[in-house]
Order: C-alpha cells, then sequence, then structure tokens
C-alpha cells in the first residue's frame, strides 16, 4: 500500500518537509491525501470550503508567510497554523 499523500498549495512546498509524498493541490483528487496546508490566499478564494464540501473529513492546515494575516473565522475550521519563514519546517512536517 502506497503512503498517503500531503496536499499542497502552490508556493508552499518548500515550506514543508515531511516523510510522505508531496503534491500540488490542483493535481489532486484528494482520495489519497492524508492532510492538505493551504496557502491564506486559497484559503480565501474558497479552497477550504471545497475540501470541507468532499466529506473525507481531511485535516487541513494554513501556511502563512510572516507579513499574512488570516482571519480569526476561519481558525476553528483548521487542524494548526504553520509559519513558513520560522525555520520550522521539520517540525511542521512532523505534524503531518
Amino acid at each position: 500500500m502506497e503512503k498517503l499523500t500531503i496536499a499542497v498549495s502552490d508556493g508552499i512546498q518548500p515550506s514543508i518537509n515531511s516523510e510522505r509524498p508531496i503534491v500540488a493541490l490542483n493535481n489532486s483528487d484528494l482520495c489519497e491525501v492524508a492532510a492538505v496546508v493551504l496557502s491564506v490566499a486559497d484559503i480565501l478564494a474558497g479552497e477550504l470550503d471545497k475540501i470541507e464540501q468532499s466529506a473525507f473529513g481531511l485535516p487541513v492546515f494554513a501556511a502563512l508567510h510572516c507579513d499574512e494575516n488570516l482571519p480569526a473565522d476561519y481558525l476553528p475550521r483548521l487542524a494548526g497554523v504553520f509559519t513558513c519563514d520560522d525555520g520550522n519546517q521539520d517540525f511542521y512536517g512532523k505534524q503531518l
């Protein structure tokens, strides 16, 4: 059996170190995905809503750059928030 993948928004992949294979969100059908990491732009564009509607119950994380803000009303819907620029990529990868 293959390992489930981590689906990530464009531009987020360099910020994630994981033992699981990492795939682009736009190339994934979410069937073989263990978790999703979204950029703020994708969350605000409705990707979080689409993932929640898939009914797979996937944990979704947000990845923020230091100059970005995410409206607080999204936080209860997320499994966690990563900061891309803080050097903790290995730690975040283990959470996935």
